[in-house]
């Protein structure tokens, strides 16, 4: 775990976002918490953009790439924006960011939508009426683990796809050495079983040529 855990909190309602800040100032942890805000979703957009170039050119679609070097270790997400509401927030976040953790603030205790937020891919689905540091301490935690673990998963298991498709390559190297080297055995034998009939005709050939004086056939000359 990081000893800062930066965090994105993606809220347009001023007294949620003064709420959610003083509830994270007053956590007991290890960790420090820096905290930024985005007011929409083309504000959360852009900022992660911002962070992209200002990161060395790092890649949230790279699976490659650790936790510490994203730029914000966890999101919290308003689903009611502006400019987006519900799962199209969720999306519109978890596409330009797949590899941070999200979690959800809503002002709906939905369990049909919390269900369906953590289907999508979100982290946790937390109610603003219920939030206490504690709870928000283990939800920060807690999602930031599980999501490394999915990235660490996703990494291997792109790993092994490609391990699979080299592998894939060099059988099929290998059957067409097969192949071309039973082709090449097929045609020693046939040229093998060729050259014995030739190899008698030749001797049986040079044999009438020896005696062909002595045979005394006007054919030869049509041989010969």
């Amino acid at each position: 775990m990081p000893e800062t855990i930066s965090i994105l909190c993606i809220e347009d309602n001023d007294g949620d976002y003064v709420l959610l800040s003083e509830l994270i100032s007053s956590m007991r942890a290890d960790q420090s918490f820096e905290l930024e805000r985005a007011s929409s979703l083309a504000d959360a957009i852009a900022r992660i953009e911002q962070k992209l170039n200002d990161s060395k050119e790092i890649s949230f679609t790279d699976a490659k790439a650790n936790l510490q070097d994203i730029p914000y270790s966890l999101i919290f997400l308003d689903l009611s924006l502006p400019d987006s509401f519900g799962v199209q927030s969720f999306k519109g976040i978890a596409t330009v960011a797949p590899l941070v953790p999200i979690v959800i603030l809503s002002g709906n205790d939905d369990r049909k939508l919390a269900l369906e937020m953590v289907q999508q891919g979100a982290q946790d689905y937390l109610s603003k009426d219920d939030l206490t540091p504690d709870l928000l301490l283990r939800s920060i935690l807690y999602s930031i683990e599980r999501q490394r673990d999915i990235n660490k998963l996703a990494t291997l298991n792109r790993q092994l796809e490609a391990t699979s498709s080299e592998l894939q390559s060099a059988q099929m190297d290998l059957i067409q050495a097969e192949k071309l080297d039973s082709l090449g055995r097929l045609a020693a034998g046939v040229a093998h079983e060729v050259r014995n009939p030739l190899g008698a005709l030749r001797m049986g050939l040079s044999y009438l040529r020896q005696r062909e004086e002595e045979l005394n056939d006007p054919g030869f000359e049509i041989v010969f």
